[in-house]
């Protein structure tokens, strides 16, 4: 996924194991940016960049997931 005007949207993001193998049977999820290899250029529009190493990593903790059910 490529950041674009400093923003990046996930659909869906799938597990591929279950929390309950992991200490207190809890994972966290870390987003962080990756440097764009894309260069957008636009003639007669001022295009707004953002540096990919000013943002800040998304931390999202305590997550526990489960098996489906059968």
């Amino acid at each position: 996924m490529d950041l674009y005007k400093g923003e990046a949207s996930f659909h869906k993001i799938y597990a591929r194991d279950i929390s309950r193998g992991y200490p207190q049977g809890k994972v966290a999820i870390v987003i962080y940016p990756k440097p764009s290899t894309l260069k957008y250029y636009s003639e007669g529009i001022n295009e707004e960049t953002v540096d990919s190493e000013e943002i800040l990593p998304l931390v999202i903790e305590d997550i526990m997931i489960r098996a489906k059910r059968k």
